[in-house]
C-alpha cells in the first residue's frame, strides 16, 4: 500500500473515532454532573442528620426500644400492582404470590412480638395483611384454574358429541370419518374438526363397487344424485369437492364459544389490598440504637454513606428523620468506553512520522485526548472544559483535511503532479477506499 493510501486509512479511522468519542460526551458528562450532585446532596445530608440528633433529648426514651424499620420495609413490598397476564406469565405470578404470602406470615409473626405500647396501628395493618394474603389465596386460585384448562383443554364428551354430529351430518354412518386438532398460541387455544380424505375414497369406492348403501352416499352435505346416476360417473371422482363440503360443514363447531373462555382474552387479576406499615406511637420517638447507627452514616467517609442509602431512607420513612437523595446513573459503561476510544486515537496518531504534514496537528489532537483522558478522572467542570478543548481542535483538523486532502476532497499546496494538475486529478471521481 503507498503511503498516501496508508495516512488517509488513518485519518478515516481517526474521524471515525472522533464521531463516536464526541457521541459519548452527553452521558459522560451527565455521569459526573449526577456524581457532583449526589456528593451535594450527602453533605447537605449528613448536616442536617447531625444537627437532628445533636437536638435529640435522650432522656426522653427508655431502654425499651423495638427497631420496627425492618418490619416497615417489608409491609413497603407487600404492595403489589395490578396484573394483566398471558399464559406464559401464569406459573412466574403463581410462583411471586406464594412468595407474598410466605412474606406475609412472617410479617405477622414479627408484628405479634411487638408491643401494643409501641405502635399506633398494630391491629389494623395485620387485618390488612390478613386481607392482602385472602386476595393473594383467591388470585392463586383462579390462576390454577387458568393453568388447568390451559394444559387440559378438552372436553373429551363435547368434541366425542361434536364428531358424532359431524358424522351423521356426512350421512354414511362413519364413526371415523373426522379427526380433530388443538392449535395453542401464547394466549389462546382454537380447535379444528377435519374430514379425513382417504376414509373418504375408502367409503366412495366401496359404493363404486355396490358394496355400500345407500346408493348415493353423503346425500345430506352434497347431491351427487344427477351425476351419479345420470351419468353414471365414479363416486370417487368427487372426492375433492365432498372434502371442502363437509370441511366448510366443521367450521360452524370450531367457533364455539366453549374455545374462547378464559383462554383467549387477557385474563385480569384483582388488586392486592395496599397495607399501612407500622406508625410509632411517639412522632419524635427514635430509638438510641437508630441514633448510633445515623451518625455513623454521617460521619467518615462519603462512600460509607453511599454504601447505606437504603438503610438510611428506611430509618427514615419510619422514624421521619431526615432523607437522602441520590441518583443512580445508568452511564457506568461510557467511562470505560470511551477510555478505550481515546487510547485508540492516541495510538493512530501517533502513526504519523515527522515528515507528514499532519504532524503539528497531530500532536495537537493527541494532547487534547490525554487531557480528556486524565479529566474523566476530575469533575465536572474539569471534564466539560476538557472536551471544549478536544472538540476546538477536532474542527481545526477537520476543516484542513477537507481542504488540503484530496482523498478527501481537498486540494493540498504545492501539489504539482500530473503535469501541474495535482494528485487531486488523479483522485477526480474516485474513491481511495
Amino acid at each position: 500500500m503507498d503511503s498516501s493510501r496508508k495516512y488517509a486509512m488513518y485519518v478515516q479511522e481517526e474521524r471515525a473515532l472522533f464521531k463516536e468519542i464526541l457521541a459519548l460526551k452527553p452521558q459522560v458528562l451527565d455521569t459526573k454532573k449526577l456524581y457532583r450532585e449526589n456528593q451535594s446532596n450527602i453533605r447537605s445530608w449528613r448536616n442536617r442528620t447531625l444537627s437532628y440528633l445533636n437536638n435529640i433529648d435522650y432522656d426522653e426514651f427508655d431502654n425499651e426500644e423495638e427497631d420496627i424499620t425492618s418490619v416497615n420495609f417489608d409491609l413497603k413490598r407487600i404492595h403489589v400492582p395490578q396484573l394483566d397476564i398471558v399464559y406464559a406469565d401464569y406459573l412466574k405470578v403463581r410462583r411471586n404470590y406464594v412468595q407474598i404470602r410466605k412474606r406475609i406470615a412472617s410479617i405477622i409473626d414479627q408484628i405479634d412480638y411487638i408491643s401494643d405500647d409501641a405502635v399506633t396501628n398494630k391491629e389494623r395493618v395485620l387485618d390488612e395483611l390478613a386481607a392482602a394474603d385472602k386476595q393473594l389465596k383467591n388470585n392463586i386460585s383462579k390462576l390454577r384454574k387458568v393453568v388447568l384448562k390451559h394444559n387440559n383443554p378438552v372436553d373429551k364428551l363435547k368434541v366425542a358429541k361434536t364428531l358424532e354430529i359431524l358424522n351423521g351430518y356426512a350421512g354414511v354412518g362413519a364413526d371415523d370419518l373426522f379427526t380433530y386438532e388443538l392449535i395453542k398460541n401464547k394466549n389462546s387455544i382454537s380447535i379444528n374438526y377435519i374430514p379425513r380424505k382417504e376414509e373418504i375414497v375408502r367409503i366412495l369406492d366401496k359404493a363404486d363397487a355396490g358394496d355400500y348403501y345407500p346408493v348415493v352416499p353423503f346425500e345430506k352435505v352434497y347431491d351427487l344424485k344427477e351425476n351419479y346416476l345420470d351419468r353414471q360417473q365414479p363416486l370417487n371422482s368427487f372426492s375433492n369437492e365432498i372434502y371442502h363440503e363437509l370441511k366448510e360443514s366443521s367450521e360452524f363447531f370450531e367457533q364455539d364459544e366453549y374455545w374462547k373462555v378464559d383462554i383467549e382474552n387477557i385474563i385480569t387479576l384483582p388488586e392486592i389490598p395496599s397495607v399501612e406499615t407500622l406508625i410509632t406511637i411517639d412522632g419524635n420517638y427514635l430509638p438510641l440504637s437508630m441514633q448510633e447507627e445515623l451518625r455513623l452514616y454521617a460521619t467518615g467517609e462519603f462512600r460509607n454513606t453511599t454504601a447505606n442509602i437504603n438503610r438510611i431512607n428506611e430509618i427514615a420513612y419510619t422514624y421521619h428523620t431526615p432523607t437522602i437523595d441520590f441518583n443512580t446513573s445508568n452511564n457506568s459503561e461510557e467511562d470505560a468506553l470511551i477510555r478505550d476510544k481515546l487510547l485508540a486515537l492516541t495510538d493512530i496518531l501517533e502513526k504519523f512520522s515527522r515528515k507528514n504534514t499532519k504532524l503539528g496537528m497531530a500532536i495537537s489532537i493527541r494532547s487534547s485526548a490525554i487531557n480528556l483522558l486524565k479529566a474523566l478522572d476530575k469533575g465536572y467542570i474539569a471534564l466539560s472544559n476538557a472536551f471544549d478543548e478536544f472538540e476546538h481542535d477536532i474542527s481545526i483538523l477537520e476543516n484542513w483535511i477537507s481542504s488540503s486532502w484530496y482523498q478527501f476532497g481537498g486540494t493540498p499546496e504545492n501539489d504539482t503532479a500530473y503535469n501541474g494538475r495535482g494528485n487531486i486529478h488523479r483522485w477526480k471521481g474516485k474513491q481511495w477506499y
